[in-house]
């Protein structure tokens, strides 16, 4: 309904009720009105008239019958194809008609050419418009050496989206002469065209777009004149460049708002022509930001089979690369003004749904035409959930990707992060290390702190080993006991009660030293763990040492006219224990001054624990001592070795080779031992050796002795020595 125009009903209404009141104008008669509507359409405008002239109660032309009309004369019609429509009959009868437009000459030019689908609303000034909303594969080639004919098409597909842009100009339009601040005293029209997505189409409509009301002749003033002012269209670049070609010509401006390609730029740049859209560029750059927003990786693409479709593909190909994305396939459809068979249009489509179901791609990127984007979406079901686009399922957290050989980057296998490293996230490129003080989990997808590693007390292996010192120590004490308990028998006497009291207590303090090995080490035990296991041990050896020598130079020195005699005795004994002992504690000072143990911790050894542990600073000056002491077993094996014949009761000669034979076994076996283990388990090998060389020392020493004195008591006197010796 144009609601502006029923002011001119009212107006005559009005007009007639004022004659009706006044009685001067027209005494004694009155005046009456009939109004018909024209639709403005020829045929119906004819049928009013009839009417008008006719009908009171039955319509019959030039038949007077019934109660008759006194029609004195008609006003209509608005426009002048209406006008002319009127007086082609009101003529015949000689009634007056008066009108509000002057009359333009008729146009005596046939126009075989006709507009099915066209949305006209006059006014004072007109915007066109180009839309497509209707498509049909109909159109048959032009033929140039005929006139054009008339074209009635009924295969029509309809795109019901684009017909927001006809409500949208009519909306606007209606805004605007509804506000009297906007365009005062200016009607503002409209004339809408189909395009129908075809550029004979497009020309057509254009040219009429420009042309008279009814008539499609360019240049040539006849009939209604259309006053206009602008087009706006089309939705796609080759509409939009078929509709600015004809406008170009009258300057006349166009407004669009899709994208051009390069092939357009000439076209784009004219004067009249504005583009409402921005540069291109920025839909591929925002096309492969989306991809990478949703994490969709594994996409394909459909574009249509022309220039445009392969600029499309190559340009965003490349963005897809660089945004982590790849293509699997790129599907190319053939242009829709190529298809003129309805069936080729439905079995490409179906080609193509064909393929999409035997594909594993779930996003798809299309590039086409509007109508061809309108068919295509009722091939793809939208889902609720956000669909996945990869290539292979995601690798979880504690894997990485692999790629794969001879596929794109973005298929790939998952490998486990290696030692040290974590994927906290899906998907991830490369597994992360962790910091020095942490560890990954087992599913090594996060850090945790690493554990401290040191033999404690509360480990089992620390208190074993800590029980096993304390038991071995109260043994030595035991014995000790026992030998100072029986100071003044023969088998205590025999063998230089002194060099015994002293070997007991310096495996006393070997057992007790090793206490320092266990619990968490501080500067203070790092000081005196193996300075204090260097000399106490160092002194157990030279006690050895001592006794072996004692036993040799004791035999020698019973020959005749032997020089021995004057080294035997306490003071060559106590030298070697004092000397032996002396020296060790000159290497052990030695190394406290100048590269002494210290407090440290390592980060690296152990995967899941840091090693708290005393480094020994200089490893010269360890197996320096670990070297001394060798060397003092190996003399003291030697000595004990040779004299392991010599004829006594109570030689120890024999005891002391087999004792020696246990140290050096051990200690040799605890260097490579302890070269290739870590952490706690290294300070228990060396506790180990130290509780193991004690115990053979105590057991192969004075295993014997002890039978005699608790066990044989009777063996231990004095006459049964003599009688023995002899």
């Amino acid at each position: 309904m144009v609601t502006k125009f029923y002011q001119h009903i009212l107006a005559l209404v009005f007009a007639v009720q004022e004659i009706n009141e006044d009685p001067k104008i027209l005494p004694n008669v009155t005046l009456g009105f009939h109004i018909y509507d024209s639709y403005y359409d020829a045929k119906l405008t004819y049928r009013t008239t009839l009417d008008l002239l006719f009908k009171a109660h039955h319509f019959i032309p030039n038949y007077k019958c019934g109660t008759q009309k006194n029609l004195k004369g008609i006003i209509g019609g608005l426009s002048s194809e209406t006008s002319l429509h009127m007086s082609a009959i009101i003529g015949l009868y000689k009634i007056p008609q008066s009108e509000f437009r002057a009359h333009p000459p008729m146009c005596s030019v046939n126009d075989p050419i006709h507009i099915q689908h066209q949305y006209y609303q006059p006014g004072d000034v007109v915007i066109g418009g180009i839309t497509s909303q209707l498509f049909s594969p109909s159109f048959a080639p032009l033929q140039f050496n005929e006139d054009p004919k008339r074209i009635f098409m009924i295969e029509y597909a309809s795109v019901p989206k684009n017909y927001q842009h006809v409500l949208s100009l009519v909306f606007a339009v209606k805004e605007v002469n509804e506000n009297p601040q906007i365009l005062p005293n200016v009607t503002l029209g409209f004339h809408i065209h189909e395009s129908y997505f075809n550029a004979r189409m497009t020309y057509q409509n254009t040219l009429k777009l420009i042309s008279g009301h009814k008539k499609t002749v360019p240049n040539y003033k006849c009939d209604v004149q259309k006053n206009l002012i602008a087009v706006i269209g089309g939705l796609d670049s080759d509409i939009s460049i078929h509709i600015a070609t004809v406008l170009g010509i009258y300057k006349i401006p166009q407004v669009t708002n899709c994208l051009f390609y390069q092939e357009a730029g000439t076209v784009a740049q004219l004067s009249s022509f504005y583009k409402m859209v921005p540069n291109e560029s920025h839909l591929y750059t925002g096309i492969a930001q989306l991809l990478h927003h949703f994490q969709w990786k594994w996409v394909g693409i459909i574009a249509m089979g022309d220039d445009k479709g392969e600029q499309f593909v190559h340009t965003l190909e490349n963005l897809l690369i660089l945004n982590g994305t790849c293509t699997a396939f790129v599907k190319r459809m053939p242009p829709q003004g190529d298809l003129i068979d309805v069936s080729k249009v439905i079995e490409n489509y179906f080609n193509l749904m064909e393929f999409l179901g035997t594909s594993n791609v779930n996003v798809l990127v299309v590039h086409a035409e509007t109508n061809t984007m309108s068919a295509l979406q009722w091939l793809f079901v939208l889902g609720e959930v956000q669909p996945l686009a990869l290539c292979n399922d995601q690798c979880h957290p504690g894997y990485s990707k692999q790629r794969k050989e001879g596929e794109p980057f973005c298929c790939y296998d998952c490998a486990p992060c290696p030692g040290g490293k974590i994927a906290g996230q899906k998907d991830m490129s490369d597994c992360s290390q962790c910091s020095e003080d942490q560890r990954p989990n087992k599913e090594r997808n996060r850090c945790l702190p690493k554990g401290l590693n040191f033999l404690s007390y509360e480990d089992p292996l620390g208190f074993g080993l800590a029980a096993l010192a304390l038991s071995l120590s109260l043994i030595t004490g035991l014995v000790l006991g026992i030998f100072i308990k029986n100071r003044n028998t023969p088998i205590v006497k025999a063998n230089n009660w002194n060099l015994t009291y002293s070997l007991l207590l310096s495996l006393l303090l070997c057992s007790l030293c090793s206490l320092l090995f266990i619990g968490r080490p501080q500067l203070l035990t790092c000081y005196l763990r193996q300075t204090a296991f260097g000399i106490v041990f160092s002194m157990a050896v030279s006690s050895v040492l001592a006794k072996t020598l004692t036993v040799v130079l004791a035999f020698m020195a019973t020959k005749p006219g032997s020089r021995m005699r004057k080294w035997v005795g306490t003071r060559l004994a106590n030298s070697v224990v004092f000397c032996g002992s002396c020296i060790q504690a000159a290497l052990c000072m030695s190394w406290l001054c100048t590269d002494p143990p210290f407090l440290d911790v390592d980060m690296h050894s152990l995967p899941e624990e840091v090693i708290v542990e005393c480094n020994e600073g200089s490893a010269n000056m360890f197996y320096c001592v670990l070297g001394y002491m060798g060397c003092l077993a190996l003399i003291s094996f030697i000595v004990a070795f040779f004299a392991r014949n010599l004829p006594d009761s109570f030689n120890e000669a024999k005891f002391i080779t087999f004792s020696m034979l246990v140290f050096c076994s051990v200690w040799v076996s605890f260097v490579p031992t302890y070269q290739s283990t870590k952490g706690k388990s290294m300070v228990a090998v060396e506790i180990f050796s130290i509780l193991a060389s004690s115990a053979g020392l105590l057991g192969c020493t004075f295993a014997p002795k002890i039978y005699i004195i608790i066990l044989r008591p009777e063996l231990n006197i004095k006459d049964q020595l003599i009688s023995r010796k002899k």
